[in-house]
């Protein structure tokens, strides 16, 4: 068996790349001033995931484990990684003024059972109230998809497009009782190409025009699963449109 922690320094503690690192990388797209509420604690949370990718490779490099494990493994590294995927995007829609508002707000709601051709039926009355300034809404990662692609806001390609809807259906296999039938499970659904796909498309926000990362700064991600790509992936360069 492999000796554990081989990287571990000598407090006997294994460190990924650290929060301030990462933190002040980030801000170079993620900042304060546009709009876009919480920033810091957006910046900190992309951070904490980018650790957390980083130590289930260090595990993985670790351990010799079983293929159920190292499958369950790549299913955290593709949902971890498209929430980071997620992130990223609620910033720069949000940041272009292209999310999801609503001029109107929810003041109350009403019921009432009324029967028709001898059915109950349920009758609801809601009023809401015009606002001045509009409210942002909740976006759905399907719904942020869909509004970049439209504005072209990763490039005119839409294979970048495909592969993010790909990983958003991935995602959803969070819901381990969501299954169409005995064979659906993880072992058939997630394989080392579903993991290439989440590195390659990581790989791409984090070494695009969104960061214009320096030589030093790409080695924030050489130890994480998100940047150990073969060739083909490293070829895939995302283009950003400013």
């Amino acid at each position: 068996m492999k000796k554990i922690c081989q990287d571990c320094r000598r407090d006997g503690k294994w460190y990924p790349t650290s929060i301030s690192n990462l933190d002040t990388y980030l801000s170079k797209f993620i900042r304060v001033g546009v709009g876009v509420p919480n920033v810091v604690g957006l910046r900190k949370n992309i951070a904490y995931n980018i650790q957390y990718l980083q130590f289930q490779s260090q595990l993985l490099s670790e351990f010799d484990v079983t293929q159920v494990i190292l499958t369950q493994t790549w299913k955290m590294q593709i949902i971890v990684g498209t929430s980071i995927i997620e992130a990223l995007l609620y910033y720069l829609l949000t940041s272009q003024k292209l999310h999801k508002t609503t001029q109107w707000e929810q003041i109350c709601s009403t019921s009432n059972e009324a029967t028709i051709e001898g059915n109950k039926h349920k009758v609801e009355n809601i009023i809401y109230r015009k606002l001045e300034i509009p409210l942002p809404q909740d976006m759905t990662l399907d719904v942020m998809i869909k509004k970049a692609e439209k504005k072209k806001l990763l490039g005119k390609s839409h294979e970048i497009y495909k592969k993010l809807n790909y990983l958003r259906k991935l995602r959803n296999r969070v819901h381990i009782h969501a299954i169409d039938k005995d064979s659906d499970t993880d072992w058939w659904a997630i394989n080392k190409n579903e993991v290439d796909i989440i590195k390659g498309v990581l790989y791409s926000f984090f070494t695009s025009s969104l960061f214009k990362p320096t030589v030093a700064e790409r080695q924030f991600f050489s130890v994480s699963t998100i940047i150990t790509l073969n060739q083909s992936l490293q070829e895939t360069t995302l283009r950003v449109a400013s």
